[in-house]
């Protein structure tokens, strides 16, 4: 197999085999290696990461496709995060946070309506952000991001806020 500086990669949980987080790099494994050495502050990925080497296991890095068109890169990435999403990897890619060009309009529409929700929680609570933020433990950015819908709202953060406002979460499977 010829290797291209130009690569489609996934991290991937070695406990369950499965990609968590799939992405594209220009200069072969740099850019998957700083994931793993530098992950984004309050990204769903470093969560993964944190509680995967809290297993005592570390994320393994796996070349999904070498490119040899720079031009096809971005396309190429789209279309391995689909073909996952579609084959059941939990991955965290910011496709799913509705900030990838492939996210569609619902995608959009439901951060929007996540960021309405949360803002009116705490308006209706009489606090500000600062306050809020404060009283569940997250950052005042990332309060400020949520509100705004240009952050990938960990569960973990919307559970507290939830809780805080006296209300549970449930999944329940949509009807056909």
């Amino acid at each position: 197999m010829q290797v291209s500086e130009f690569i489609v990669y996934g991290i991937k949980n070695p406990a369950t085999q499965q990609f968590i987080y799939v992405g594209k790099s220009s200069q072969w494994l740099i850019r998957p290696r700083q994931h793993l050495k530098r992950p984004a502050a309050n990204s769903l990925l470093r969560q993964e990461i944190i509680n995967i080497r809290n297993c005592g296991l570390e994320p393994l890095i796996e070349v999904i496709e070498n490119i040899e068109d720079r031009g096809l890169l971005s396309e190429r990435e789209k279309f391995w995060i689909q073909e996952y999403i579609q084959l059941g990897h939990p991955l965290c890619n910011q496709l799913l946070s509705g900030r990838h060009p492939a996210c569609g309009p619902r995608m959009h529409e439901g951060r929007t309506k996540l960021a309405r929700f949360i803002k009116t929680i705490r308006m209706e609570m009489g606090m500000d952000q600062f306050s809020f933020a404060k009283s569940i433990g997250i950052g005042v950015k990332a309060l400020r991001s949520m509100e705004q819908g240009n952050y990938n709202t960990s569960l973990h953060s919307f559970i507290k806020i939830l809780d805080k406002a006296g209300y549970d979460f449930d999944v329940m499977k949509k009807a056909p």
